[in-house]
């Protein structure tokens, strides 16, 4: 009887230990590598150090925030954002993108954070849509788009 105990006993201790030593473990942090064509004044721009600025860019940023995930904003082509989501080297494209335009195959928009414009992420995404939607509804409701537009779209 003695026995059943102390091995009841180390099966409890090594349950907890295991559960302590997960809780203890640091949750990654998600990270959306964003492509965007720096070159559409002033939604998407290279200031004078040559750091990514505008209008999209500051979306982009809150929409990250308010979902709680980080952006990596790398500046390429416009063909190249569209060809790089098909090929995943980037999880999302901003920059001037209309929802329904002409490089709308394979993809998935977000809701409207201007006008007409969205975020694509690759067809079938839709784990990373619900993400970016709900930053968009949090961006819409807070009014930081409002805040966005008086600073950029004067």
């Amino acid at each position: 009887m003695k026995n059943i105990r102390t091995a009841t006993f180390c099966l409890i201790l090594t349950w907890l230990l295991a559960g302590i030593a997960l809780a203890a473990e640091p949750e990654k942090e998600l990270v959306i590598r964003v492509a965007t064509d720096a070159s559409s004044p002033p939604m998407s721009m290279l200031d004078h150090n040559d750091h990514i600025v505008g209008f999209d860019i500051d979306v982009m940023n809150a929409i990250a925030t308010e979902a709680g995930f980080k952006v990596i904003i790398q500046n390429t082509t416009r063909k190249d954002m569209f060809t790089g989501l098909a090929d995943d080297r980037y999880d999302a494209v901003i920059g001037s993108v209309v929802i329904g335009g002409p490089e709308n195959n394979g993809l998935d928009f977000s809701a409207p954070y201007l006008d007409a414009y969205g975020i694509a992420v690759k067809k079938g995404n839709t784990a990373l849509l619900d993400l970016i939607n709900k930053g968009i509804r949090a961006v819409k409701s807070k009014g930081i788009d409002q805040k966005l537009k008086k600073r950029w779209l004067k």
